[in-house]
């Protein structure tokens, strides 16, 4: 089954919507599957200058096999406060943007060639890894994400993408 998108919504799953800034338990509620809670924080002040302010970094998520369809690979993020604020699928990816379906394997010059005739912008962010700002979505190929070819080998979305880009 394929993930609708809508980049100013949320995503629509298993025909339930999650929008973004959904507290996360109603998004778990609405999903009815089974999860892996995975919630980390990474103390990043080694990075910088100053010792006495706080550089704590915490990654709060929801991991799914399996939601849409065997062998997927989801991660539904959210920020501190439980907000739902990024989507990430790595395999057995499918997603409808528009009339437009994104899946595993597809070739990323295929993609860019729609993202292109939409008259989105792309920013390259490394090479087989795309953003476009306006979409507020990233994909990847196989090569970028250190596997071998240029289909596509992963998806995020996300209710904004500037630390992407800038």
């Amino acid at each position: 089954m394929e993930i609708l998108y809508n980049p100013n919504l949320g995503l629509t799953i298993n025909g339930s919507t999650i929008t973004w800034k959904m507290d996360r338990q109603k998004a778990r509620d609405l999903l009815k599957s089974s999860y892996e809670e995975d919630n980390q924080t990474f103390d990043m002040s080694e990075f910088f200058d100053r010792d006495e302010d706080n550089f704590d970094f915490s990654l709060n998520r929801d991991i799914y096999s399996g939601l849409t369809s065997e062998g997927d690979s989801i991660f539904m993020c959210y920020d501190k406060d439980d907000a739902f604020t990024q989507f990430e699928m790595h395999e057995n990816i499918y997603v409808l943007i528009a009339d437009f379906r994104i899946y595993q394997d597809q070739p990323i010059a295929e993609i860019l060639n729609w993202v292109t005739s939409q008259d989105y912008a792309v920013t390259e962010v490394e090479p087989g890894n795309y953003a476009v700002a306006e979409l507020k979505i990233s994909f990847a190929s196989h090569d970028a994400m250190g596997g071998n070819g240029d289909g596509l080998s992963y998806f995020y979305a996300s209710n904004d993408i500037s630390h992407l880009i800038d």
